[in-house]
């Protein structure tokens, strides 16, 4: 149960050491830690939310809230505050997803997994698109 946290650290000392690169990359790929995580740690502080909350969906709901709260201040930078916090940080827009969360029963659904392999990166594709245009139209 350790092992995913000390990676971490022992990443961290790699990391900063260019003759350990490869050493490094090994880690990296192999060995899963809470820091390097995709999100990032904070990420993982939310899916111990989701578990300690997962039979109370007004404290879910709350602290949900209150994380992504947290997700925008987060993303303050004083150099260029409302940029900072509300384009080039837009993971606070995770609360979108909070009435979904709140409808769910606790029972699994209609196994439409295959529909996801197709759908996740479609979206991706066509988010991708359309900001490039939109940057486009901006400039």
């Amino acid at each position: 149960m350790l092992l995913p946290i000390l990676s971490g650290f022992l990443m961290i000392a790699l990391i900063s050491k260019p003759e350990f690169s490869i050493l490094f990359k090994i880690f990296f790929y192999t060995i899963p830690n809470c820091i390097f995580c995709e999100g990032g740690f904070i990420f993982v502080i939310l899916g111990i939310i989701f578990y300690i909350f997962k039979d109370n969906k007004k404290n879910l709901c709350i602290s949900y809230i209150i994380f992504c709260i947290l997700i925008l201040l987060l993303g303050y930078n004083s150099s260029a505050p409302l940029e900072s916090m509300f384009i080039w940080n837009i993971q606070y827009f995770m609360i979108l997803a909070l009435p979904f969360l709140m409808l769910y029963n606790g029972e699994k659904g209609k196994d439409i997994k295959y529909f996801f392999y197709i759908f996740y990166p479609a979206h991706i594709y066509l988010l991708t698109i359309l900001a490039f245009f939109l940057d486009k139209l901006k400039n």
